[in-house]
């Protein structure tokens, strides 16, 4: 899978996560988070998380070949595995506990995070 991203966008992928962290803990100690507001917080943080995600798993590596365009590729397919995998495990604890009013609204953000870890491992096993 080549690469959707220019080069650059792999530092603007990191910064986008660093900030997405660090933002409600400066939001929080201005006063600025609030009981009122945290749900569109908590939703606004969890898109800027996805959108470092998205930036960091599709942009262009230094010198980018076939090899790291199968190492895209198939960490986008472990990351769909491994993210059913804890959907379906997170799905049965909560049947067990018999916990009705449980809903999942991160499993994008989860593949995401899971595609990247499974990138970051294939191009650190190559070295």
């Amino acid at each position: 899978m080549k690469a959707l991203f220019p080069k650059f966008c792999r530092k603007a992928g990191y910064t986008t996560l660093g900030l997405a962290v660090v933002f409600p803990f400066i939001a929080w100690n201005l006063e600025l988070l609030t009981d009122d507001n945290f749900s569109v917080f908590k939703a606004s943080i969890k898109l800027i998380l996805i959108a470092g995600a998205f930036l960091l798993l599709f942009a262009k590596r230094g010198e980018e070949n076939k090899e790291i365009e199968t190492y895209r590729g198939r960490s986008i397919l472990y990351g769909l595995f491994l993210t059913w995998i804890y959907l379906f495990a997170e799905m049965m604890y909560h049947i067990i506990i018999q916990d009705i009013s449980y809903v999942d609204s991160s499993s994008f953000l989860t593949f995401l995070i899971l595609s990247n870890v499974c990138f970051e491992f294939f191009t650190i096993l190559k070295k």
